[in-house]
C-alpha cells in the first residue's frame, strides 16, 4: 500500500519527515466531512519505546500537562493515541525548518545569522520557555516543566516566520527515563547544562543555559561547546568553558 494511504489512528500517513532512535515522525491528514482536512505531525514511537512500561507512564502523564500547553512559540500537541502496541503523539504541523538546517545551510555558505535576527529568534523562545516554566496545576502547585533538549534541532521556523520549541514532553519523559535510545545524546552535548553533563539536579535553568549555547551559535556560526570527543566537549560543558575567541567587537 502506498504510504500516502496509510492510517495510523484517525489520521492519513502522507510523508517521513524525520527519524531517530525514538521515533519517526510523518506529516499527517485528519479528513473530516465536505473535504476538511487539517495537516498535522505524528511522531510514532519505535517498538523499543513502546514496550518500556516506565517510559510510556511518564509519557502519558506529561501528555496530560503538555495538552494544556497553548502557546504561539510552542509547537501544540493534540493527542496522545495508540494503535495496537503501538504509541504516537499527534502536534501541530510547523511548514518549515528546525534551526538546525537553517544553520548548517548558512555555514555552507559562510554565512551566520544577524544580530537582530538572532536575537529575535531567542527572544521568542524565551517566551515559549517563560510559559512553561511558569505553569502550575489546578491547585496551584508549579508543575517544574522542563524541556531538558533546547537545541537548534528542537526549535522550529515556519516560513512565514513563527518560531516554536518542538519536542516539549518527549525531552523531559525521555531525560527521566533509565535507558537512553541509541544515538539520542549524540550531537546533543554541546547544548547541556553543567548539571545536565554531571548527573545533577536540574531545573528550569537548564533551558535556559542551553538556549544561551544556541544563541552564542546563531552569532558566531561555530558551537559554543565543542571539541574532537564527547568527553571532550562534556567536560568543556562541565566547566562552561566556552570558546570565547569566536566573539569579535
Amino acid at each position: 500500500m502506498p504510504q500516502a494511504y496509510q492510517r495510523i489512528g484517525r489520521y492519513h500517513i502522507v510523508r517521513e519527515i524525520a527519524h531517530g532512535g525514538m521515533a519517526f515522525v510523518y506529516r499527517g491528514i485528519l479528513a473530516g466531512v465536505e473535504g476538511f482536512e487539517k495537516d498535522v505531525a505524528i511522531k510514532k514511537i519505535q517498538p523499543f519505546w513502546s514496550q518500556q512500561k516506565e517510559f510510556i507512564d511518564m509519557l502519558i502523564d506529561e501528555a496530560r500537562v503538555l495538552l494544556h500547553l497553548h502557546h504561539p512559540n510552542i509547537v501544540e500537541v493534540i493527542e496522545l493515541g495508540k494503535e495496537g502496541d503501538t504509541y504516537f503523539i499527534v502536534m501541530e504541523f510547523v511548514d518549515g525548518f528546525d534551526l538546525r538546517k537553517i544553520i548548517k545551510k548558512l555555514k555552507a555558505n559562510s554565512q551566520v545569522f544577524g544580530t537582530a535576527l538572532s536575537c529575535h529568534i531567542i527572544k521568542q523562545v524565551c517566551l515559549g520557555l517563560e510559559f512553561a516554566h511558569a505553569r502550575k496545576s489546578k491547585t496551584g502547585e508549579p508543575l517544574n516543566i522542563v524541556h531538558r533538549d533546547i537545541s537548534p534541532q528542537n526549535i522550529m521556523i515556519s516560513r512565514d516566520g513563527h518560531v516554536k520549541i518542538a519536542d516539549f514532553g518527549i525531552a523531559k519523559v525521555r531525560g527521566k527515563t533509565t535507558e537512553t535510545a541509541a544515538g539520542f545524546l549524540k550531537g546533543k552535548f554541546s547544548y547541556m547544562s553543567p548539571e545536565q553533563a554531571g548527573g545533577t539536579t536540574i531545573d528550569a535553568r537548564t533551558d535556559l543555559f542551553a538556549l544561551g549555547a544556541v544563541f552564542f551559535e546563531l552569532l558566531t556560526g561555530q558551537k559554543c561547546f565543542d571539541g574532537t570527543s564527547d568527553f571532550e566537549i562534556i567536560e568543556r560543558v562541565r566547566n562552561a568553558k566556552a570558546d570565547l575567541s569566536l566573539i569579535t567587537d
